[in-house]
């Protein structure tokens, strides 16, 4: 099955989920790029292709992984066979799950 057609499978299963609606193919500035992004949430997902990259590429790659995190976003890697078997659209629904968790339990700020 191609790359392209299961990014469809996983924007299926996380709009399934009744999550805030991704930003497809998301690229602030061309620093770094990802496959579904929740830019008002700092989360963004990265499908790695099947094809392995060596040398040069993965470096790249690393560099713009590592750019997203440094700004403070939680990234996440998955692979077409985490897409097939669930995993991925199951870590997306966990992160959501804790950082609503984690904002329901942080204490309202009184007013100055």
């Amino acid at each position: 099955m191609s790359d392209t057609r299961l990014k469809s499978i996983l924007a299926i299963q996380l709009h399934a989920l009744g999550l805030p609606v991704p930003e497809r193919d998301y690229h602030p500035a061309r620093q770094w790029r990802a496959d579904f992004a929740w830019p008002d949430y700092h989360i963004a997902l990265v499908v790695v292709s099947d094809r392995r990259r060596y040398g040069r590429q993965q470096e790249v790659d690393c560099e713009r992984h590592n750019a997203a995190s440094l700004a403070g976003w939680t990234l996440l890697l998955v692979t077409n066979a985490m897409i097939r078997d669930g995993r991925a659209h199951q870590w997306v629904e966990a992160i959501f799950h804790r950082r609503w968790e984690a904002s329901a339990s942080t204490p309202a700020q009184e007013p100055a």
